[in-house]
């Protein structure tokens, strides 16, 4: 395959069939390169596959490599289209796939999409390495109008973003324009990479998603470092544009951003993280969630941990900002944060940014304890009009001004700006006030 005439698939080519079916295939050792391309898009640069419906079982490749001359390369070594059927991959594992020159854009090791809203669903996959500026390990992209993912990779690992000046979204997995996501037993791990360019980057990213749920997740080992100065980025999870997402019974470990260490959420419409651990996650801000949101409803609870998270001076382990265009609210519900430190900021933080707005802002703790945190703050609130504690513990408290802190605006007029605090201990050493 040195010089493909059509650039769709350098060893596998089929092409508007009504369906295909893969069962025990393996692609290794195998070479292929590709001249300069001009405006044309190399995609599948070993297996290209496109049909109403598209079913793998038992398919794997490894060993294998490309050499890619300049162009606009995307897909990577396998890119599977659907067009009015489905998609259904089993048990299949890519690995140890090598780009000698050039560079993959979008969908470093894996690239399937849907055009007509069809399910797409993987099972027991293994896609370790893979670099790409969109999904370094796999790119799913759907039809909002109705394309369904319930899916189950079994390890994405070593994946990474290149050094591309484009927008750099998803070093493992992007999944966008669909109307909803699920994934589930999924673990993300051993991934490391210094950004250079603007934008927004995470493990796993979801962009213009429906609804996203994501359980028995585990994430671990990833570094992020780098981008532009004051561009939001996070180490974990990013869901932007996202309507509502549940993320349940996950743990996030030594996962290392900049805006949001194990989540960053932006335009949500609303967030419950459930039944998770966040242990030894860092950031400069939100090292176990960061979200900036219009309006939202953000939930944490059933059991949620925050243990021995950092925050960079300044940065909080839960970072909220609420900018407006809506009204939005914190709960916090049987969750426990222990030795986290929070330098110069908060364990909780709850910005408001507009001024003179009708939005409203409310927080709400119920069965929540502080153990052995540092910080200026355990709870520091910036303009809320809502404030409910009830069975609040603070204990050993270390450093700060005050364990507990409000700010309180009075607007909108109809808003009485309530405060309720029940059943709440503060025990020192902690500051100079209590609250």
């Amino acid at each position: 395959a040195g010089n493909p005439i059509v650039p769709l698939g350098g060893f596998v080519h089929i092409y508007s069939a009504f369906s295909v079916s893969m069962e025990l295939c393996t692609f290794s050792d195998m070479r292929v390169s590709y001249p300069a391309l001009s405006s044309k898009t190399q995609r599948g640069l070993l297996l290209y596959l496109s049909a109403g419906s598209v079913r793998w079982t038992n398919v794997e490749m490894y060993d294998c490599q490309a050499n890619l001359g300049p162009g606009n390369y995307e897909g990577g070594y396998a890119y599977v289209k659907e067009t009015d059927g489905a998609v259904y991959l089993d048990d299949f594992s890519l690995s140890n796939l090598t780009v000698v020159t050039g560079f993959i854009d979008v969908g470093g090791l894996l690239t399937v999409e849907s055009y007509s809203g069809g399910a797409i669903s993987l099972r027991n996959g293994n896609l370790i390495g893979g670099v790409a500026s969109q999904g370094g390990a796999l790119r799913i992209r759907g039809d909002p109008t109705g394309t369904v993912f319930a899916y189950t990779v079994g390890l994405v690992q070593g994946a990474s973003c290149g050094s591309s000046a484009e927008i750099l979204e998803g070093c493992g997995v992007h999944v966008s324009n669909t109307l909803s996501a699920a994934l589930n037993g999924v673990v993300v791990r051993d991934m490391e990479h210094e950004f250079s360019a603007a934008g927004r980057h995470a493990a796993v990213f979801y962009k213009a998603v429906g609804s996203v749920i994501m359980d028995n997740c585990t994430m671990s080992n990833l570094n992020f470092t780098g981008g532009v100065d004051g561009d939001p980025m996070t180490g974990g999870v990013v869901l932007e544009g996202v309507g509502d997402a549940q993320i349940i019974s996950n743990t996030f470990e030594w996962v290392h951003g900049q805006q949001g260490g194990a989540i960053g959420a932006f335009d949500v419409g609303s967030l419950d993280v459930a039944a998770s651990r966040f242990i030894a996650c860092t950031a400069e801000s939100g090292a176990g969630l960061h979200a900036a949101v219009e309006a939202s409803d953000i939930r944490v609870d059933q059991d949620t941990s925050f243990e021995n998270c950092t925050g960079a001076p300044g940065g909080a382990t839960i970072s909220v900002l609420h900018v407006g265009g809506g009204s939005a609210s914190l709960t916090l519900q049987d969750t426990v944060f222990a030795g986290n430190d929070a330098v110069e900021s908060a364990t909780v933080l709850v910005t408001y940014v507009p001024e003179g707005s009708d939005d409203s802002t409310t927080v709400s703790l119920a069965n929540v304890r502080f153990d052995s945190c540092e910080g200026d703050y355990m709870l520091y609130l910036n303009g809320v009009n809502g404030l409910d504690l009830d069975t609040v513990f603070v204990t050993d408290a270390r450093g700060g001004v005050s364990a507990i802190y409000a700010h309180m605006r009075t607007y909108p007029e109809s808003t009485d700006g309530v405060v309720s605090i029940v059943n709440t201990r503060v025990v020192g050493p902690a500051s100079d006030l209590a609250v």
